[in-house]
This record gives structure tokens, C-alpha cells and sequence, in this order.
């Protein structure tokens, strides 16, 4: 099976989406949740690089980098 992985940037339309995403109960302690990181990098727009990843039309998950360079 071909995997169509492709990042989504965040917006009005996704957000919701977004929030709604977990970790495993496991994994709870180990990141923030998607609601906190995306207030975090709207406090600083020209660093933060938050996206969505989809599997094709699936939501799968989320990443954020950081460009502090500038």
C-alpha cells in the first residue's frame, strides 16, 4: 500500500480538526496538546511552523518546527 503523506498548514477551516487530535494515554505526558502548541506558535508567527500531516484525505497527525534563525 502507497502512503500519500503530505503536511497541511493550519488554518480557519482545519483548526477544529486540529484540536480534536490525541496521543496514545502513553504518550500524554510526553507532549503537549495540539490546542497548547497552536497557542504557542501564535505567539510567535514568524517562528513557528505548525502543520497537520494527512495520509492521503486522513488526518493523522501533527508537527511543529521553528525557525528562530531570523
Amino acid at each position: 500500500m502507497t502512503s500519500a503523506l503530505r503536511l497541511e498548514a493550519v488554518d480557519r477551516d482545519n483548526v477544529g480538526a486540529a484540536c480534536e487530535l490525541d496521543v496514545r494515554p502513553d504518550q500524554q505526558d510526553l507532549v503537549a496538546p495540539v490546542a497548547v502548541s497552536l497557542a504557542e506558535a501564535y505567539t510567535c508567527p514568524d517562528v513557528a511552523w505548525p502543520r497537520l500531516v494527512h495520509d492521503g484525505d486522513r488526518l493523522v497527525g501533527f508537527v511543529i518546527g521553528a525557525d528562530n534563525t531570523g
